[in-house]
């Protein structure tokens, strides 16, 4: 793939969310549709701050009660979201049983190597 094709870092910068994907109007959270199929795969929206309000798939308290893994979906797609909250932000039991409705807010980055 040409090397001209990629935006370069001064535009990637300049890009916000609501220029690369819809934006609902009163939660202002994006659909995980919105970005899970993306052609680019999701590579212009990583760094960028994304509010999203989901239903809780699965959860699971990590790092000694310090943080927990959340397994997303807000059904406009199949596909789910990952998200990590720190215990300092909410109390981790109330987060992670199934069903849990939840509204987050955080920066989009990309999964290490060899994870989901």
């Amino acid at each position: 793939m040409p090397t001209d094709s990629f935006p370069s870092t001064d535009e990637m910068s300049a890009v916000t969310l609501t220029d690369v994907v819809e934006v609902s109007q009163f939660s202002q959270r994006v659909l995980i549709r919105h970005f899970i199929g993306r052609p680019d795969g999701e590579a212009s929206l990583v760094g960028q701050k994304v509010r999203v309000g989901e239903w809780v798939k699965s959860g699971c308290e990590q790092g000694k009660g310090s943080f927990a893994f959340l397994e997303l979906n807000d059904e406009s797609c199949p596909a789910n979201i990952q998200v990590i909250v720190d215990a300092a932000v909410s109390l981790l039991g109330q987060l992670i049983p199934t069903g849990t409705c939840v509204h987050v807010e955080g920066e989009l980055k990309v999964p290490p190597e060899g994870t989901k």
